[in-house]
């Protein structure tokens, strides 16, 4: 894989007219996660401040996904029923499918979000090989926001340069590579750079940035590899099982990261079920976002 260098995707991101941004709300709860911050009254109020997000998350909340007999009526009720972490989580999704919601139609979106959810709750079941599946969103699963972002990159390409995007996944099936091989050809950088630049100018948690930048290259991590791994291995599972990530064919697995995440080969058939049912899970829970 190529070196990589954040510099032309910084350029790229200068040149854009109307760079994506997260809601004030939102960007408080990513700090919050980042920062461990559990005030319960803190978090409520943030939310509140952006009545739209709160609508969306209560609908979610509301949704057959939680299947709760009793209906949620305020952000409070949400946090006291579902849990700091749970709330937190569908904050920063709802407002992440709200700011890319006019994507255009150079990318199927219910296929992107699909994908990118799919990993995020496969991190789950990736970092916890000794439980059962979960529909918990960040209770018990640090990863998360990792596997939802690690793909921004595709999504201002797609928007931003349309006709390159269609260049470089058209030269990614003449040629059989993976997406961020051609894109460096057409871009001079791949999604995981400016997907990564991103998520610094939103002041994103390192762990955030470093899976984005590295979920192709797990090993090239100068620091901690945990979430580049984790999210390399649930992204590459989701793209095997039928979640299409637009990575073209999908790069090599890491041997270092399945192994060093405490699963051998053994245990594959055990942990592509798991991942299975984490895409369903992903799959109910987009439908219960879009609609909200």
């Amino acid at each position: 894989m190529a070196v990589l260098d954040l510099y032309q995707a910084e350029t790229f991101l200068d040149s854009l007219p109307d760079l994506p941004s997260l809601s004030k709300a939102a960007q408080e709860v990513v700090r919050s996660i980042a920062g461990g911050k559990d005030n319960f009254t803190a978090i409520a109020r943030v939310v509140d401040s952006d009545p739209v997000l709160a609508a969306g998350v209560l609908k979610v909340a509301n949704s057959a996904y939680y299947a709760r007999s009793t209906p949620v009526g305020s952000i409070s009720t949400a946090i006291a029923r579902l849990g700091m972490d749970e709330v937190r989580a569908l904050v920063c999704t709802a407002a992440l499918l709200r700011e890319f919601q006019g994507a255009g139609k150079s990318i199927d979106l219910d296929d992107f979000w699909r994908h990118s959810l799919s990993t995020a709750v496969a991190c789950h079941v990736i970092v916890h090989p000794g439980l059962p599946a979960s529909g918990s969103l960040l209770g018990d699963n640090p990863f998360y926001l990792c596997g939802l972002m690690h793909h921004l990159g595709i999504l201002l390409e797609a928007i931003h340069r349309p006709v390159e995007f269609a260049q470089a996944r058209l030269l990614a099936h003449e040629r059989g590579c993976g997406m961020e091989q051609a894109e460096r050809e057409i871009f001079g950088f791949g999604h995981s750079e400016s997907g990564a630049a991103l998520l610094r100018r939103w002041k994103s948690p390192g762990m955030v940035v470093d899976a984005a930048l590295y979920h192709l290259a797990p090993e090239s991590c100068p620091g901690d590899r945990r979430p580049a791994q984790v999210v390399h291995l649930a992204g590459m599972l989701c793209h095997e099982l039928g979640a299409n990530s637009y990575e073209g064919v999908a790069p090599w697995v890491s041997e270092e990261s399945f192994l060093k995440l405490g699963w051998d080969i053994d245990k594959l058939p055990a942990l592509q079920e798991r991942v299975r049912l984490a895409i369903e899970n992903a799959q109910q829970l987009l439908g219960a976002l879009t609609a909200a």
